[in-house]
């Protein structure tokens, strides 16, 4: 399942998409610029450890993306 937060990058949103991550779920995270997006999910793969599936992109392109939005 692919899930996306939307607003990804804020401190609620990376907090979320850590515990999704961690649970083994795909994550996308949704931010209004996409290099921001990239960089929190490289940032949230890195705490998580490489094998961490968190992708970072536009809000607009997470929400296509993912199978629930948050």
């Amino acid at each position: 399942m692919d899930i996306s937060v939307i607003g990804g990058t804020g401190e609620e949103g990376f907090g979320l998409t850590l515990r999704l991550g961690r649970a083994g779920q795909h994550v996308i995270i949704g931010s209004r610029s996409e290099e921001k997006g990239a960089a929190t999910a490289q940032k949230a793969v890195e705490i998580l450890g490489g094998d961490a599936r968190v992708d970072g992109t536009t809000n607009e392109a997470a929400a296509e993306q993912g199978d629930v939005i948050s």
